[in-house]
């Protein structure tokens, strides 16, 4: 408590100076209820009130709250008031006569000659900028403190976008000035941060108006519905097909409306009881496939961790089916039992195995490629392939793939060539090459009708023979990480 204090009444029979520069030079120009806004501030600058705030001032005042705060960033604008906190809005208010002598005698006058000119050009010759739609763009940079390039940026996108909508440009700058103080708000100060919100927003314009469509209301949507779509899209991570699916469940209802909706989503992105629900949804979004999560799949999902695999494991996989085309939990699980069977548990491991793979599968395209095969190689492929490696250098593998090409069984065939050369200790190019040569020599050939009676046979029908069923040719194809799994 003060030591010493007025009575509560005073201010009431007290008088509020209020300087002649502000009456001549401020107050004509003024729209009334700015001067009103000023006054008010101006007696509670001298008669200081803790609970005053933009929203009791509008009370005060009779007017409303967004009025009261536009009126201070007016005065703003005219140096007359500090800014001093956003939230809760603050100001300080400056003497008219220091705000006149604190003002830059080097000014330029015509510094923002440029940036009108950008927003004229986005607006065209048949709609122009009036001088109170000028003040508000002024506001922008000067109050809100956005770029030029920010603010022009917003303009272009948000004109065209009224225009695509066919709606009237003769409010554009309501919703301009509403959007560059959520700009502001969320400390957005770049033409790539300003795009990323305005693509958001979009969305979620554009599936506020696929609802209205599909419960049959034909006009456009409110401040309170965009918001709630906005909500929707952006903090429930709803696609716009899940969004209109559940409109389905007002069909029954008397006024299907937004809110009705948003309780639906709501329970929806809630979970509804499903366990393990936000973690699914993870995994629904790797898979590419969207949609609800479902009791079944949360079965799924708690079996796979009672397996051993942790979350990260799992979505990893299903990032994994995604990108060969398979977009279930079925695919998921399938995956996931190959791996488990070679002990592969974490997303680690997954990683590393297909790293150690990566030689082998490199080597089978080649092969592939040298034996003139389509399609992709198997999973047993890449297994035979390592094994050769370990016998024999890429060269030689190489050439007897050229060798083989155009053999009915080309795999089997090369195969059998390279069991051949093992058996005769052959592991360079040079001593591969004289072989096929002494085996394709009359010589040679002599030799093989002799081993085979008076029948001529290929020279490789020579090689000893290696058992490879026809089981080991299945179509297991394999993804760009090569992991186990992938016979789907």
């Amino acid at each position: 408590m003060a030591f010493c204090e007025y009575p509560r009444d005073f201010m009431l029979f007290d008088v509020t100076p209020v300087e002649n520069l502000f009456i001549t030079e401020h107050m004509p120009a003024a729209p009334g209820d700015y001067v009103r806004v000023y006054l008010y501030g101006l007696m509670l600058c001298r008669y200081p009130d803790e609970d005053m705030s933009a929203a009791n001032l509008a009370k005060a005042l009779n007017m409303k709250e967004e009025e009261i705060l536009e009126a201070f960033r007016y005065w703003e604008r005219a140096g007359l008031v500090m800014r001093l906190n956003d939230r809760p809005p603050r100001y300080r208010y400056i003497s008219p006569r220091r705000a006149a002598t604190a003002a830059d005698e080097d000014d330029d006058p015509y510094r923002y000659r440029d940036y009108f000119n950008a927003l004229q050009r986005v607006f065209g010759a048949d709609r122009l900028i009036e001088p109170n739609e000028q003040s508000k763009a002024l506001d922008w940079l000067e109050t809100l403190k956005l770029p030029e390039e920010v603010a022009v940026y917003m303009a272009e996108k948000v004109v065209k976008r009224m225009r695509e909508n066919r709606r009237s440009l003769r409010y554009a700058f309501r919703e301009l000035d509403a959007t560059a103080m959520v700009f502001a708000n969320e400390g957005i100060r770049t033409v790539e941060e300003a795009d990323a919100w305005l693509e958001r927003d979009s969305e979620a314009s554009e599936t506020a108006k696929a609802v209205l469509r599909q419960i049959g209301a034909r006009r456009a949507p409110t401040a309170d519905e965009l918001k709630m779509a906005k909500g929707w899209t952006e903090e429930w991570k709803l696609g716009r097909e899940e969004i209109l699916e559940a409109c389905s469940a007002m069909t029954n209802a008397t006024n299907p409306s937004f809110s009705y909706l948003n309780g639906i989503l709501r329970r929806k992105a809630k979970g509804d009881g499903i366990e393990h629900y936000a973690e699914i949804r993870q995994i629904l979004a790797a898979l590419g496939g969207g949609g609800m999560p479902t009791e079944a799949q949360s079965a799924v999902y708690s079996k796979l961790l009672r397996k051993g695999f942790d979350h990260e494991a799992i979505e990893y996989a299903a990032g994994q089916c995604s990108q060969k085309g398979k977009h279930t939990f079925e695919a998921l699980e399938r995956r996931l039992d190959a791996w488990q069977k070679e002990g592969i548990m974490t997303r680690q491991a997954a990683e590393e195995y297909a790293r150690r793979r990566e030689p082998g599968e490199k080597l089978c395209l080649r092969i592939f490629d040298a034996l003139g095969l389509t399609g992709s190689p198997t999973a047993k492929d890449v297994m035979q392939a390592d094994e050769w490696m370990k016998a024999f250098p890429e060269d030689v593998i190489l050439y007897a793939a050229e060798r083989s090409k155009g053999a009915q069984r080309a795999w089997v065939y090369l195969s059998r060539i390279l069991h051949a050369w093992a058996d005769k200790g052959i592991s360079t190019l040079d001593a591969a090459k004289s072989e096929a040569a002494e085996a394709a020599s009359p010589a040679g050939r002599n030799r093989g009708e002799m081993k085979q009676g008076t029948r001529k046979v290929n020279p490789a029908q020579e090689y000893g023979q290696r058992e490879y069923d026809d089981d080991s040719m299945r179509d297991i194809a394999l993804d760009i990480s090569k992991l186990p799994g992938e016979d789907e």
